[in-house]
């Protein structure tokens, strides 16, 4: 039999038996070169098919960092805004080994994984019903450093005034409140120093918990005299509003030769957070 002859009698699928000087060979005739997606998408829903699973398993990892970090804020900034699409995500791939396991008539696994994702709808929702309402946001860090009774500190003010910057051989950190609560306008004064940078730090007044601050970086040229330096907007990232706490503004100078550090003065206010 020529090949052309043994390709018009089988067809694909057809089982056929080879006999050679090696002995006899049976086989399922099959299509030569399928398409490269068509192979890819045949060894990833075999793979999905055994490892449905592993799709619970990250979903449920990233579910409790997200918790995680709703319960104790992070000093980066939007940290839950990034895990919580990162989150939806992982749980929209949960319908995929739903819908191959389906293809493919695994009914049990489908049962289980169907299962699953029951659950973790359930455990989501009671977890954002838990941190909405017990704590009005996921950054419920106001709430958790009340002011002590009797502390002492400053209040921004309504408008930066020049002339509250000029008081002698003092270092100066006067705050006004910004176009939103939790966005600050401040105005910085210091005596004689060098070139280099000028930065605030914020830190939680009693516990000292460092604080996520934005745009708080002022490059100077030094100077000998007593005098304003620049002014700018920072954006005070831990918390929300209407949720006060004290905040320990530190002003640090970083020569710009030596690189060292120096702090110059601190200043406590009363301030809230940006809700994002």
């Amino acid at each position: 039999m020529t090949r052309q002859e043994l390709e018009e009698d089988v067809n694909v699928g057809d089982t056929v038996k080879i006999t050679t000087k090696s002995g006899e060979f049976t086989g399922r005739v099959e299509k030569k070169n399928r398409n490269a997606v068509i192979r890819f998408f045949s060894a990833a829903s075999n793979w999905i098919e055994s490892f449905w699973w592993i799709f619970h398993l990250v979903f449920f990892s990233l579910l409790l960092l997200w918790w995680y970090f709703v319960k104790n804020p992070m000093q980066e900034f939007g940290i839950v805004s990034v895990v919580e699409p990162i989150l939806f995500v992982a749980y929209l791939i949960l319908f995929v080994p739903i819908v191959v396991l389906i293809i493919k008539k695994k009914w049990l696994r489908f049962a289980f994984s169907i299962l699953g994702v029951f659950v973790a709808t359930g455990i989501w929702a009671l977890l954002g019903f838990l941190s909405f309402f017990e704590y009005g946001s996921s950054d419920h860090f106001g709430k958790r450093h009340p002011i002590p009774e009797g502390m002492a500190y400053f209040m921004p003010d309504e408008n930066l005034s020049e002339s509250a910057l000029m008081e002698d051989e003092q270092t100066w950190i006067l705050l006004s409140q910004g176009i939103q609560p939790g966005i600050y306008e401040y105005s910085i004064s210091v005596p004689k120093v060098s070139d280099g940078t000028l930065s605030l730090m914020g830190f939680e007044a009693v516990t000292d918990f460092p604080l996520s601050i934005r745009r708080a970086t002022i490059p100077i040229q030094g100077h000998d005299d007593f005098g304003n330096v620049g002014t700018g907007e920072f954006t005070l990232c831990t918390g929300i509003w209407d949720e006060p706490y004290a905040v320990r503004l530190e002003l640090w100078h970083e020569d710009s030769e030596s690189k060292s550090e120096k702090k110059l003065t601190e200043k406590i206010y009363r301030l809230e957070g940006w809700m994002r």
